[in-house]
């Protein structure tokens, strides 16, 4: 679930109006495979749709300072995984049919 707050300060989700395919990569800021994960540029997606189990090795949007920059889910279930990520690394990475909703 996404959830986005106005400016009266009500809660209400939001769904992801566009989708789009990610193939995992380890080089550039901000990229997957050379491309920007976001049709927008270099935004964050609001989550990741991972349509078969494995590993997902990624660089969480708040990374960086105290935080670790790359982090690894194991073994990730079939689903909707709500993080926001700039990037999907391919080391590390084992799932696959991975979609980013923005």
């Amino acid at each position: 679930m996404v959830v986005n707050e106005n400016e009266g300060g009500f809660k209400h989700m939001v769904s992801a109006p566009i989708a789009k395919a990610i193939t995992p990569g380890d080089s550039g800021a901000g990229y997957a495979n050379g491309e920007t994960i976001s049709p927008e540029g270099n935004k964050a997606c609001r989550a990741l749709y991972i349509g078969a189990t494995g590993d997902l090795s990624v660089k969480m949007v708040g990374s960086g300072g105290d935080f670790k920059d790359t982090v690894t889910f194991i073994a990730v279930p079939v689903g909707v995984l709500p993080i926001q990520v700039e990037r999907v690394f391919d080391t590390d990475t084992t799932a696959s049919s991975i979609i980013a909703l923005f």
